[in-house]
C-alpha cells in the first residue's frame, strides 16, 4: 500500500510464511513486519486399499477400541463408507422422517443373535439365528393380541417347513386361490393329523342288539345304517331287582330267598306262609309236605353192633323215632398199635411208626430210624446202599478272553460225573457296560468318539498339525488347513498360504496392517492410502520429522459442515452509513459449535468530497456493535488514528485478525466499525471469514 507522510506508521517489511513460535501483532508505530498466511486446506478424504488396522499396546499385546461416532454426524453421498462392527449406546434406529425405524435391544451377557445373510441370483435371503448355544428358539412375537401375517405372492404354496438331517425334509403346505379368509382350528391335544385317506369309509353299518333274559333293549331311529363301523350291544344283569319291579330285593346268590315278613304267592293257587319268627325250614326235594297232624307214632331205634364196635342205646330209643330206624356201627379213628393197629390216619396212604419198622413174613425186615425221616421210594427198581453211591466227580471252566466265571462251594466234587463250562463271548458290549456297542477296528492316529449309540473311530489324516473340529451333534471332523505346532507369546495367526496357518511375530507398540497383496505384517508405521473413516484420538496427533504434513484438497472442493477446515464467510458489497464515534455492525456472521480463526476487511468510503477522517477502528467481537476494550484470544482490534485530519480520498481499507473463538453452541460474530469524521458521511463495508480449525 503507498505510504502516506503523515502517518504514524512508516513502513513494513516481509516476514516471509509464517513459522512456529512467530507472534503476531497489531499495527505499531514504526517498521511492521508482513507475514504470508496460508489457511491450512481442509482434508476432503483419506483413500486407500482394503488395508486393515489393529491397534497393540506397549508391551506388544493386541488390544481392541472403537471408532466413536458423535452425533450429528453425515456422510457424504458420494462416499462409500465400509464399516467393521457398528456399537449403538441406545437402541434406536431412527428413518428421514425422525421416527423409530428399528429397535436393536441388548441384554447383559448375552451369546445369541439373529443374523440375516443376503444372497445371489435365484437363491433365499436367509434370516437365522446364532451364537455359542448349540440350540436356540427363535420367537416372533407380535404386541398384544396383534396377529402374526406371513404374505407371499405364490398362488397355491407359499409356505414350506424344512427339518431333519441338513433340513433334508421338506413339508410344503398348499392353500386355495381365492379371495376367502378362512380360520382352521387344531385339536387340543397331543397326536398326529390324519389324513382323509386315513378315515374309515362311510358306507353305513347297522347298530345290532343281544338282549339279556331279563332285561332288553329297543333300537330305535335306523340302527341298520346308523354306524361307521358295525357294532353289537349284548344286554347283562346287574343288582338285585326290586319287590315293586316283581323281585325279591335282596341278593339271593346262596340259591336262598329271604324275605322281610310273611310269604303270600298268587296263581292257580293263592298260599300264605305265616311267619312268627326266626325259621330255618328245609323243604324236601319232591313230595308233599305234611301237617302236625300227620306225624307218625314214635317207633323204636334198634342198633346192630360192629365186629369191633359196639353201641350203647341211652334214653328211652323204643319210642325215639318217628320211623323204626336201625343203627349199623362201621369203623371210626385209628386203631392203636395196642390193638393191632398203626395209631395215625395213615389216610394219604404214608404208614407213620413211632419208631423203628419190623416186617414179618417171607422176609424178615427191619427199618431203622434214627430220626424224623421222609423218604420217597422209587417206583420199581432195587435200592442202593450208601457205599453204592459213586464217588463225587469235579466241575471245571474254561475262561473266555473278556468273560470269567468263578466257582464258589467245592466244585471238585460237586457232580457225580466230571463236567466242564467253557464260556464265549456273543454279541457286543454295551455303553451301560463299560463297552463300545460296536465292531470297531483301530487306525494308527485315529480319535475315539461317541455317536447317539456307540463308540467310533475317526480316521486319521493324511497330513500332520490338522486340528481337530466338533460337528455339533455330529461326527467330529479334521480341519483341512494346518496349524503350527508352537507360537511364541503374543503373536497373532494368520493364513501364509490356502488351508496352512502360521504366525505374525509381536512387535512392541505396533499396529497389524497388510500390505497392497493384503499380506498382514507388525508395523509401527502405518501404509499409504489408509482410509479411517471418522477415527476419535483421545491424544495428541504427533507427526514425524520427516511427515510431508495432511494433503490438501486439489480439486477446489469445500469441506462439509462440522469437519476441520469448514469455512464459513460472509461479504456485505454495499455500503451502510457511518455515525462518527459510534461503532456499527457491518458484517454478521453465525458459527456453529467449534473452534474457529475468524479474519475480517474493513473498508470505508466517503459520501461527499468534504469529509475530514481523524480515526479507524476495524474490530472482530462476540458482542454486538461493539469494540473490544481489552486484548483477547477471542476478539481483535485495528485502529488507525489521523492527528491531522485526512481528506476523503485517502480514506483507508484495514485487515483485522485472526481471532480465536470457541463456542459450544450457534453464536454470531460480528465485523464492527467505528470512525471519527467531520463534513460529509462515511460508509462502510467488508467481509468476515471463518476457518474451522479443530
Amino acid at each position: 500500500m503507498a505510504l502516506i507522510s503523515d502517518q504514524k506508521f512508516s513502513t513494513f517489511q516481509n516476514g516471509g510464511d509464517l513459522v512456529v513460535g512467530d507472534i503476531i501483532v497489531g499495527l505499531r508505530g514504526g517498521l511492521n513486519t508482513r507475514f504470508n498466511y496460508t489457511a491450512p486446506s481442509p482434508v476432503d478424504s483419506i483413500t486407500g486399499t482394503l488395508n486393515q488396522v489393529l491397534a497393540n499396546g506397549s508391551s506388544g499385546v493386541p488390544v481392541t477400541g472403537s471408532v466413536i461416532l458423535t452425533t450429528p454426524q453425515d456422510i457424504a453421498p458420494t462416499s462409500s463408507p465400509v464399516f467393521n462392527n457398528i456399537t449403538l449406546t441406545g437402541e434406536l434406529i431412527f428413518g428421514d422422517e425422525g421416527n423409530i425405524a428399528l429397535n436393536i435391544a441388548d441384554v447383559p451377557n448375552a451369546v445369541n443373535y439373529a443374523s440375516i445373510t443376503n444372497s445371489e441370483t435365484g437363491l433365499p435371503v436367509i434370516y437365522s439365528i446364532r451364537g455359542d448355544d448349540a440350540d436356540i428358539e427363535a420367537w416372533f412375537v407380535s404386541k398384544g393380541t396383534g396377529q402374526i401375517h406371513m404374505i407371499s405372492d405364490a398362488l397355491t404354496q407359499p409356505f414350506s417347513i424344512l427339518n431333519g438331517t441338513s433340513h433334508q425334509h421338506k413339508t410344503t403346505f398348499a392353500f386355495a386361490n381365492t379371495m376367502q379368509n378362512r380360520v382352521a382350528t387344531f385339536q387340543d391335544a397331543d397326536g398326529t393329523l390324519a389324513f382323509l385317506s386315513d378315515i374309515p369309509g362311510v358306507t353305513p353299518s347297522a347298530l345290532t342288539k343281544v338282549d339279556d333274559t331279563n332285561v332288553t333293549v329297543t333300537l330305535g331311529g335306523t340302527p341298520a345304517t346308523s354306524l361307521l363301523q358295525a357294532v353289537s350291544l349284548t344286554m347283562g344283569w346287574s343288582g338285585t331287582l326290586s319287590g315293586t319291579r316283581g323281585g325279591t330285593g335282596v341278593n339271593n346268590g346262596a340259591s336262598t330267598i329271604t324275605l322281610g315278613g310273611s310269604l303270600t304267592t298268587s296263581g292257580a293257587f293263592a298260599s300264605t306262609f305265616t311267619m312268627t319268627g326266626i325259621t330255618g325250614v328245609t323243604f324236601p326235594t319232591s313230595g308233599t309236605l305234611a301237617t302236625t297232624a300227620q306225624l307218625p307214632t314214635p317207633a323204636a331205634l334198634t342198633k346192630t353192633d360192629d365186629t369191633n364196635v359196639t353201641l350203647t342205646l341211652g334214653g328211652t330209643p323204643t319210642t325215639a323215632l318217628l320211623q323204626a330206624t336201625s343203627l349199623t356201627l362201621g369203623w371210626t379213628g385209628t386203631l392203636s398199635g395196642t390193638r393191632g393197629g398203626t395209631g395215625v390216619n395213615n389216610s394219604t396212604r404214608t404208614i407213620t411208626i413211632g419208631g423203628n419198622l419190623t416186617t414179618s413174613g417171607a422176609f424178615n425186615s427191619t427199618f431203622t430210624m434214627t430220626n424224623t425221616t421222609t423218604v420217597t421210594f422209587p417206583t420199581s427198581g432195587t435200592l442202593a446202599t450208601t457205599s453204592q453211591i459213586p464217588t463225587g466227580a469235579a466241575l471245571t471252566k474254561t475262561d473266555d478272553t473278556n468273560v470269567t466265571l468263578t466257582l464258589g462251594g467245592s466244585p471238585t466234587t460237586a457232580l457225580i460225573n466230571a463236567a466242564s463250562l467253557t464260556l464265549g463271548w456273543t454279541g457286543q458290549l454295551g455303553l451301560s457296560r463299560g463297552g463300545t456297542n460296536a465292531n470297531l477296528t483301530a487306525a494308527n492316529g485315529g480319535i475315539i468318539y461317541s455317536t447317539a449309540t456307540a463308540m467310533a473311530v475317526l480316521a486319521p489324516t493324511v497330513t500332520t498339525r490338522n486340528i481337530l473340529f466338533s460337528g455339533g451333534a455330529s461326527a467330529p471332523a479334521w480341519s483341512t488347513s494346518t496349524w503350527p505346532d508352537t507360537v511364541a507369546i503374543n503373536s497373532i495367526l494368520t493364513a501364509t498360504s490356502a488351508n496352512v496357518i502360521g504366525a505374525i511375530a509381536p512387535l512392541a507398540s505396533a499396529v497389524l496392517i497388510s500390505n497392497g497383496s493384503s499380506v498382514p505384517s507388525m508395523a509401527t508405521t502405518l501404509p499409504a492410502n489408509l482410509t479411517i473413516p471418522t477415527p476419535t484420538i483421545s491424544g495428541n496427533l504427533t507427526f514425524s520429522a520427516n511427515t510431508a504434513g495432511i494433503a490438501g484438497i486439489i480439486n477446489a472442493a469445500s469441506k462439509a459442515a462440522g469437519v476441520e477446515g469448514e469455512i464459513l464467510s460472509g461479504v456485505v458489497t454495499g455500503s451502510i452509513a457511518m455515525t462518527t464515534a459510534t461503532p456499527i455492525n457491518i458484517v454478521t456472521l453465525s458459527l456453529t459449535a467449534g473452534n474457529w480463526l475468524v479474519f475480517g476487511e474493513l473498508w470505508t468510503i466517503s459520501s461527499g468530497g468534504a469529509t475530514l477522517l481523524t480515526n479507524v477502528v476495524a474490530a472482530i467481537n462476540t458482542v454486538s456493535a461493539t469494540l473490544p476494550g481489552t486484548p483477547a484470544t477471542g476478539s481483535a482490534r485495528v485502529q488507525a488514528a489521523f492527528p491531522t485530519p485526512a481528506a476523503s480520498a485517502q480514506i483507508p481499507l484495514m485487515t483485522v485478525g485472526p481471532a480465536v473463538i470457541r463456542v459450544s453452541g450457534t453464536t454470531n460474530v460480528y465485523l464492527v466499525g467505528y470512525s471519527e469524521f467531520t463534513g460529509s458521511a462515511v460508509g462502510g463495508y467488508g467481509k468476515l471469514v471463518a476457518y474451522r480449525f479443530c
